[in-house]
């Protein structure tokens, strides 16, 4: 008797630790793509995604909208590179089997050319990101200023007609 309340107490400890275990890992997996704002499924995506969500809280106006559309032009086109430059080396090894010696060089030069149009579509994107990201920072400066000036135009109406001064 004694020894059937203990293997069930045994394995009633069994069961528990092992809950606690799949609720830990479980936890492990799913806080810290949520603290980087990532869903599991959203951590495998690229960079470029994560561009155009930096700046989903802009106000909504017409200038950012037209940025980001660059900015999503200039990912399309930097995604339009990359395949470029894939599909170019996989010329280049195609280049370098036998039956085609003679095109080995022309092959090449067409990777050093993709290759240099998605360094330059990148460096575009960068620049494009910058740029929003200064005219966001412009647009909150004037706004708080404006805000300022507001409150002090406020107190200088309140002041003048204020009977105590």
């Amino acid at each position: 008797m004694m020894m059937a309340i203990s293997k069930r107490k045994q394995s009633l400890i069994h069961i528990t630790l092992i809950v606690l275990v799949l609720i830990v890992a479980v936890l492990l997996l799913v806080l810290p793509s949520q603290v980087s704002g990532k869903t599991p499924s959203s951590s495998s995506q690229s960079r470029s995604p994560l561009i155009t969500n930096q700046h989903q809280d802009i106000s909504p106006s017409r200038d950012y909208s037209q940025s980001e559309r660059r900015i999503r032009d200039q990912e399309r086109r930097i995604d339009e590179a990359r395949r470029d430059v894939d599909s170019a080396r996989l010329d280049l090894w195609d280049a370098y089997t036998p039956s085609s010696i003679n095109r080995s060089t022309t092959r090449y030069y067409n990777i050093q050319r993709a290759q240099s149009e998605l360094d330059q579509a990148m460096s575009n994107l960068r620049m494009q990101d910058s740029d929003l990201y200064m005219q966001k920072r412009i647009l909150e400066s004037n706004q708080r200023e404006q805000r300022l000036q507001d409150q002090r135009d406020q107190m200088r109406y309140h002041n003048a007609f204020d009977p105590q001064r």
